[in-house]
């Protein structure tokens, strides 16, 4: 069996986490493959005998003392003492990719003995069993779903129940509103535990972020409800997709169109697929029967015609429609594209706000503002990737550095695999290539000497290892030597010293 947590990663991030984060949390060590725990002191606290180790939330920790599913388990406290729980279970049942029951808002959901799950407060207390959809579905609304016997009903956080198990079944609630069900048959109920909604349906479920409308099911059609308990639709569709920006995709003979939240037909079920545009609340991605691509809008219309290969979302609020291998920017408003202009490729870039994305036109790249189409920098490079918050392009055989408008920073002959990566940066400084030799460049995209070197080594220590003539030395970052050139060969300086 898979081994769940591999001990010495986590004693390094809870070396890191512990004594910057959480000082008052104690320090993981461990000894022949089992976990222990220490004070920031250095007093033992627990000797190493757990070898499952979850994380820290809101002050508890879940540990085992052996892996595998169904193993029994604990929460420590701070002071890595066990609560008073009883013998727990993991999630594996339910959250097979994450297994370690975790605290959220004073609760942790857990495994019990028999095969069912509980709730658990801070001190170690089961305040009250649950079934499998408790475990499972997410519940953000104040009343948590519990289990008696045979029936459901619902507690709050400190365990008082409010609403008395009587039901045959029950999900979560989401918005003030529960599907129950009693003899087989599903309605909604409110936070008092009384019906809005009676219990005469097949099935009620409800769309992910949207609390006003639910859905229903009689035999094997499907309809709207509301959340007060109205039907705003007859069960008259196959299936429903998503809800997004005030409507819901629906589905009838294998093709989808929209409802909105109030019941309404938007879109008569016609196109093989719909999905929402992403940042776009009245617009829908549709496909053709023949697999072509375009947006309708939630009042019905057709804004763009289905003749894309795919579209694409750049930027929140900015798209690109492809046709056989080329692109341009879509204007949902304008029914197309918003000019003239093709991509062979575009790639946004970020942050996403500053609507610009690096764009190939004939094999040269270039930049284009994603709102009016604008060249910012024009297609001459023959590549063009960011650097920190600058442009670095190859042009010819020369390698510029440009900032947001455009305009060089810095040029220089060369290659632009010389350059450093951004993030490889020590002390906001790095080595650049160039067809000269060796040099230095800083994060302001300033290069702070003016010579170059036959070759050099990395940046360390505040001093760079340099060739020159054949003999090596160190410089600093204004290029003054500390260390004249004459040694064959030099390591990088650390605390004060080089080999």
């Amino acid at each position: 069996m898979k081994r769940r947590v591999a001990l010495l990663s986590v004693w390094l991030a809870f070396a890191g986490a512990c004594s910057v984060a959480a000082p008052d949390l104690p320090w993981l060590m461990f000894r022949d493959g089992k976990a222990g725990f220490l004070s920031g002191g250095g007093r033992l606290l627990a000797g190493p005998r757990y070898e499952v180790v979850g994380r820290w939330s809101e002050g508890r920790l879940w540990v085992q003392e052996r892996h595998g599913n169904g193993q029994p388990g604990a929460f420590l406290d701070e002071q890595a003492r066990p609560l008073p729980a009883g013998s727990l279970r993991d999630l594996a049942e339910v959250f097979p990719e994450q297994p370690l029951p975790r605290f959220l808002r004073g609760l942790a959901v857990v495994g019990l003995v028999d095969g069912a799950y509980g709730y658990v407060n801070r001190q170690g207390r089961l305040l009250g069993r649950t079934n499998r959809a408790g475990a499972f579905l997410r519940q953000d609304d104040p009343l948590l779903l519990i289990v008696e016997g045979r029936r459901v009903g619902y507690m709050d956080r400190t365990g008082a129940v409010k609403i008395a198990p009587r039901f045959d079944e029950a999900r979560p609630f989401r918005g003030g509103r529960a599907p129950a069900a009693e003899a087989g048959r599903w309605g909604l109920i409110n936070a008092a535990g009384a019906w809005v909604a009676k219990p005469v349906y097949d099935d009620l479920w409800w769309f992910a972020d949207e609390s006003r409308v639910w859905s229903y099911r009689l035999k094997d059609k499907r309809g709207l409800l509301h959340r007060d308990g109205a039907p705003l639709t007859e069960a008259r569709f196959d299936d429903f997709g998503v809800c997004s920006g005030g409507a819901v995709s629906i589905r009838q003979e294998n093709q989808w169109g929209l409802v909105s939240v109030d019941g309404r037909l938007c879109v008569e079920p016609r196109y093989a697929a719909l999905e929402p545009l992403p940042a776009a609340a009245k617009w829908w991605m549709a496909q053709s029967a023949e697999g072509r691509w375009g947006l309708v809008c939630t009042n019905g219309q057709e804004q763009t015609p289905c003749v894309f290969d795919r579209i694409e979302t750049l930027a929140p609020g900015h798209w690109a429609g492809w046709q056989e291998g080329h692109g341009g920017l879509l204007d949902p408003s304008r029914g197309g594209f918003r000019d003239e202009s093709r991509y062979e490729r575009l790639a946004p870039l970020t942050p996403a706000a500053t609507a610009r994305a690096l764009a190939m036109q004939q094999g040269k790249w270039g930049v284009v503002d994603l709102a009016t189409g604008h060249v910012l920098v024009p297609f001459e490079y023959e590549r063009l990737m960011p650097w920190g918050a600058w442009l670095a392009g190859q042009r010819g055989a020369r390698v510029q550095l440009l900032d947001e408008a455009g305009a060089v920073l810095q040029e220089w002959e060369g290659k632009l695999d010389g350059l450093p990566g951004f993030n490889e940066l020590a002390d906001g400084i790095g080595v650049l290539h160039t067809a000269a030799g060796d040099t230095l460049i800083q994060a302001d995209g300033r290069r702070p000497l003016t010579t170059c070197f036959e070759a050099a080594g990395p940046w360390g220590g505040g001093l760079w290892a340099v060739r020159r003539k054949g003999r090596w030395g160190f410089v600093d970052r204004h290029g003054a030597w500390r260390v004249e050139p004459r040694f064959d060969a030099v390591g990088v300086f650390a605390d004060g010293a080089a080999p």
